[in-house]
């Protein structure tokens, strides 16, 4: 949502919010296919790897909690910026090194030797809930189950933003390396691969952005694209203590003052871990947008449910079920 009405005000954020938000990002990739592989192997009885799996994500909560004050719902990011700026940036860079550059590598290949090599679990998931290339694309998936029936889509390649994007600090730096895993054979075991590997690339992009170069660069540079503006309210004490806070946090709460939205139409779209999460919003000169849609990647991904159980027996919905890891929230419509 932050970055689409970013694009719609034409709003810069700054170098430094740009590395940070892509580290999180990456790092919230992570967590996200623990949990569907973890999750995934609990519903197919190797309870264990589920364990090896959720271990990790506790200390990816640690970082959240950090950054954010919150752990599960970190509610970090800002219209331009960030909630708040980080404790300590050292702190920061060795608990997202310890993550990335031993616990999830660890993590992987646990989940590789005790599930997508065991012998149930490779006869529960291979050539089972299969759909093609063609048909993914008319279904209109994204993300893992997409990239797993061969369609080469990924909006951090196809439509770049933060740091994916080239020029991307504004002085010509080229965007950080990845490769985007697909497999061609679009059955659950697939999905649980490309997941695997999207990790490993997840780790080497968070490590392109932790290096002593680019932190000496962005050390002391602001956080907020804002932070010295005066489209945002100020603080309490500013308020209550000066007719300059007063006047300005009047001029942007009064429902006839302060900024308007442009008269224009835009979409914005991330990629998540579960595929294109994206905003449609319409500005029609005032302060709330005309318009406003989501689009979630569990609600497109999860129609083509029916189709990926056809002649198969009940048990299969689970391990179908699993691998399209369904955020039950975003089906609520």
């Amino acid at each position: 949502w932050h970055h689409t009405v970013e694009k719609l005000f034409g709003v810069e954020i700054t170098p430094r919010c740009k590395v940070l938000r892509t580290i999180m990002a990456e790092v919230s990739r992570i967590q996200d296919h623990l949990l569907c592989v973890g999750a995934a192997a609990l519903d197919l009885g190797a309870f264990t790897g589920f364990l090896y799996a959720f271990n990790v994500r506790e200390k990816i909560y640690d970082l959240c909690d950090y950054i954010a004050g919150q752990r599960f719902h970190p509610d970090w990011t800002r219209v331009g910026g960030a909630m708040r700026e980080l404790p300590d940036d050292e702190t920061f860079r060795t608990m997202v090194s310890n993550i990335v550059n031993k616990e999830v590598p660890r993590a992987i290949q646990d989940l590789e030797n005790l599930v997508l090599r065991n012998r149930i679990f490779i006869d529960r998931t291979v050539g089972i809930g299969v759909i093609d290339r063609d048909d993914a694309v008319a279904w209109s998936l994204s993300g893992p189950i997409a990239r797993a029936s061969g369609v080469v889509r990924d909006v951090r390649k196809d439509e770049p933003y933060l740091c994916y994007a080239d020029n991307w600090d504004g002085q010509g730096r080229k965007p950080v390396e990845f490769k985007v895993p697909v497999h061609a054979d679009g059955d659950v075991y697939a999905r649980f691969q490309v997941r695997i590997e999207e990790m490993r690339q997840s780790i080497g992009i968070v490590n392109q952005l932790l290096t002593d170069e680019i932190w000496s660069w962005i050390k002391g540079m602001p956080l907020d694209a804002f932070a010295d503006s005066k489209v945002v309210k100020p603080r309490k004490p500013d308020v209550y203590g000066s007719i300059e806070g007063l006047i300005q946090h009047f001029e942007l709460i009064m429902d006839n003052r302060g900024w308007k939205a442009p008269i224009a139409e835009v979409y914005g779209a991330n990629e998540t871990g579960n595929g294109e999460l994206g905003y449609y919003i319409v500005g029609d000169g005032g302060k709330l947008p005309w318009r406003a849609r989501t689009r979630p990647p569990s609600f497109i991904n999860y129609q083509v449910m029916a189709k990926l159980t056809e002649g198969h027996m009940l048990a299969d919905v689970v391990a179908i079920l699993g691998s399209l890891n369904v955020i039950a929230g975003e089906l609520d419509r």
